[in-house]
């Protein structure tokens, strides 16, 4: 559905403008350029989701597939994650399909998946690091119950889980979005506040005596 007509509407629409200009100026200079002035130009984002958009314009050239492709690209990966988290938190596959389905055919999504804007870049980096803490929680969950059916004592000890793998991808994702727009930084929060809440619960769960 993304990809039918992606050239249409023709030409820079809406912040296009801005976006898929800087993406083949980084192309051309590796940084935003202003070709009237032969300078460098006013930069209101950070680089990666421009870099994301040069992709793009570099495997299909400088016009309107070349700088829309990546978002969608972007978008379809979104919903892919979307059906991976919420069938993950609900455990129904039924609730998982919904979902993607959901947001595959919501109006704002899939505009954002046809445009050469960063929005769409931002919301799949948080839709995957979503996933990731929550893999990251449910790791952790299998890695107590294991330790302590094999003996440990919550009271005492704390189990060795060894090297957390998915809190590193969590950090690696949201650090991205940082770096796609500054706005990820309430979301970069709102995963730290999570992360301690469902570590703390997981410590009262197994009777930890400092949780």
């Amino acid at each position: 559905l993304r990809l039918i007509g992606l050239d249409h509407p023709k030409g820079l629409i809406f912040d296009e403008v801005y976006y898929a200009q800087d993406a083949h100026a980084m192309l051309s200079h590796g940084v935003e350029w202003n070709a009237t002035s032969d300078g460098s130009a006013y930069v209101a984002h950070p680089p990666f989701g421009k870099w994301i958009i040069a992709a793009g314009e570099g495997l299909l050239g400088f016009d309107e597939t070349g700088w829309r492709i990546s978002a969608v690209v972007a978008g379809v990966v979104g919903v892919a994650i979307l059906v991976r988290l919420v069938r993950r938190l609900t455990g129904s596959t039924l609730l998982g399909g919904t979902a993607g389905l959901l947001l595959a055919v919501e109006g704002s999504h899939f505009v954002l998946s046809r445009t050469s804007l960063l929005d769409i870049f931002l919301a799949t980096l948080l839709l995957a690091a979503m996933y990731c803490l929550v893999r990251d929680r449910d790791w952790r969950r299998a890695g107590w119950l294991a330790s302590m059916e094999d003996g440990l004592d919550p009271v005492r000890e704390r189990p060795r889980l060894g090297v957390p793998r998915w809190r590193v991808a969590t950090a690696v994702l949201l650090g991205l979005a940082m770096s796609t727009k500054w706005s990820a930084l309430w979301f970069i929060i709102l995963c730290i506040v999570l992360l301690i809440v469902w570590d703390w619960r997981l410590r009262v769960d197994a009777g930890a005596a400092k949780p």
